[in-house]
């Protein structure tokens, strides 16, 4: 990449904290960051050696503007931004590039696709990059921009990002609840969480290698309905908990008798 930016961030949250220090150590300027809390702009700002504050007004010297907020508050941060001609991209997964005002020319997406912990340092290079944008002069500099960080960037547009965005929940999200459930589980009955650790580890690994669909093991996946319904046995104190285990057990049996694998 041959062009550097001069960038400024609304939102000092996990994701654009993260965001800012990697564009900082890809050789982009940050300007500015505005946040709600001004004690975390600050300490964000002194790792950046950028101005902060409170107020969404933009550094005139500003190339983009990226909008780190949570979903429900990017609209009124576009409704504050006074100065139109900087190109604004949200970071969103679910909203539609159509939330941009049509006064605006200069807008998009930049939308890693990662979840994001304030304590975990994680590196970008790795996360995909979903990109869209209001013209091909500013999807370039999108592209530019991404490339710096990342090696995986791909052009979506706002409905194709949404499904994509719905696979990463139910994949991730869905995942990690149900690990909680099962950590509470063995907590419950005097158990060390610890335990399943090398089992998840390669439940991963293999997911990796095979697919997910072929990495599948366990009794609803045998049909081994002797031990499916010990399991409910065990379950009959907690509902709520024998209910999805019921439900998806069912899922699993009839997902492979009807792909036939």
């Amino acid at each position: 990449m041959n062009s550097y930016y001069n960038f400024v961030i609304v939102g000092a949250g996990n994701l654009g904290a993260r965001l800012a220090l990697a564009l900082k150590d890809a050789g982009h300027t940050a300007l500015q960051i505005i946040n709600r809390n001004q004690e975390k702009a600050r300490i964000l700002s002194e790792k950046l050696g950028a101005s902060y504050g409170v107020n969404i007004k933009i550094d005139e010297r500003a190339d983009i503007v990226f909008i780190a907020t949570n979903d429900d508050s990017i609209p009124d941060v576009i409704k504050k931004c006074k100065n139109k001609n900087f190109l604004f991209v949200h970071l969103s997964g679910s909203t539609s590039m159509s939330v941009f005002n049509p006064d605006m020319e200069n807008y998009g997406v930049f939308y890693p696709l990662q979840s994001f912990t304030a304590d975990v340092d994680i590196k970008f290079n790795n996360i995909p990059i979903l990109l869209e944008a209001s013209s091909v002069a500013n999807y370039k500099i999108l592209k530019d921009i991404a490339y710096s960080i990342s090696e995986k960037v791909f052009e979506m547009d706002s409905d194709t990002r949404l499904k994509c965005h719905l696979g990463a929940i139910i994949a991730a999200n869905f995942s990690n609840h149900f690990i909680a459930l099962g950590e509470n589980f063995l907590k419950e009955n005097g158990l060390p969480v610890e335990i399943l650790h090398p089992l998840l580890d390669e439940m991963i690994s293999k997911i990796r290698k095979h697919g997910a669909e072929k990495a599948m093991t366990g009794p609803a996946r045998r049909n081994d309905i002797v031990s499916i319904q010990k399991h409910i046995e065990i379950l009959k104190d907690k509902p709520e908990l024998q209910k999805l285990y019921t439900f998806v057990s069912d899922s699993i049996i009839n997902y492979y008798r009807k792909s036939n694998f």
